[in-house]
């Protein structure tokens, strides 16, 4: 699927893949760590970073995306992700995108999702421990963010209205 060198022990990798499948791209490369793509992304970018389980740093991520499923899913270490400017605009899928990424903290973006975009399991088996203070509602789109601090958006975690229902009831239920 690639023409990149990911199956192998690689630990960092810096360059254009512009001549390569960005889906899998990097996929199976367990030892990678650090990426710094020099090139924009263009249209479906489905396991970009599948399964990148040290990955803990990622710049360069430009461009735009079509279709994201499960582009950073089981990336266990990396803690921030910055998709600011990765227009997901047009994005009509992006179903476990994050799913085991258990340390993620912090995801950057700068664009308006699309209204219809999939997004089943986006945070599948990422278990987010403490309190977190309601911080702003899109209503048109259904959405609710919550911050880890109550002053200062901190650690932000934007869920769909339904599952934040869902989540108030299990706290009332003591679950």
């Amino acid at each position: 699927n690639s023409a990149l060198p990911c199956k192998t022990n690689i630990h960092s990798f810096e360059g254009d893949i512009s001549n390569a499948n960005v889906q899998f791209a990097f996929g199976g490369c367990t030892n990678l760590k650090y990426v710094s793509l020099k090139t924009n992304i263009a249209g479906a970018s489905n396991h970009m970073f599948y399964m990148c389980k040290n990955l803990l740093e990622l710049t360069g991520l430009e461009g735009y995306a079509t279709v994201a499923n499960s582009m950073f899913q089981g990336c266990e270490k990396l803690e921030t992700i910055d998709l600011s400017r990765l227009d997901m605009s047009q994005c009509v899928s992006m179903e476990l995108m994050f799913e085991g990424c258990s340390n993620l903290k912090t995801i950057i973006m700068n664009t308006e999702l699309n209204p219809n975009v999939k997004t089943t399991s986006i945070f599948k088996n990422i278990t987010t421990e403490g309190t977190f203070y309601f911080f702003k509602a899109d209503i048109l789109k259904g959405l609710i963010t919550y911050s880890s601090d109550k002053n200062f958006m901190a650690n932000a975690v934007t869920i769909p209205a339904r599952r934040a229902f869902e989540i108030i009831n299990m706290n009332k239920r003591g679950e």
